[in-house]
């Protein structure tokens, strides 16, 4: 599924405990107003120390629409930068925390509800 984000998260500390895998977007290339960044996706997981665990989640077609009056609820075309880690892209942390990133494109308009 192309709208899967996929990682692999370690647990270097010395107790058990969860993590909160966040996933983010931006919009790079849109003459829309939206936000900074978007909280699209998240999951919750316990981890044991000195393991890792695979975590997948979904960026949905509906968490990238906007509301356009008289159309409805549309993906715009564009690249979108999306982020994955334990907290929002650019937040300054007091423990060290990796945030993978990418790319992808959206080609054409679409319109997920007609108004």
């Amino acid at each position: 599924d192309p709208n899967v984000v996929q990682v692999r998260v370690f647990n270097e500390g010395p107790f058990d405990g969860d993590e909160v895998l966040q996933v983010y977007i931006k919009w790079m290339s849109t003459k829309e107003r939206m936000p900074r960044v978007q909280l699209v996706a998240f999951e919750r997981v316990f981890i044991r120390s000195q393991q890792y665990v695979d975590i997948s989640t979904a960026i949905t077609p509906q968490s990238m629409a906007i509301w356009k009056d008289g159309i409805g609820f549309v993906i715009e075309p564009g690249f979108i930068q999306f982020y994955a880690g334990g907290q929002q892209p650019d937040q300054k942390v007091t423990v060290p925390s990796n945030i993978l990133q990418g790319q992808f494109e959206i080609v054409g308009k679409q319109i997920l509800s007609p108004h």
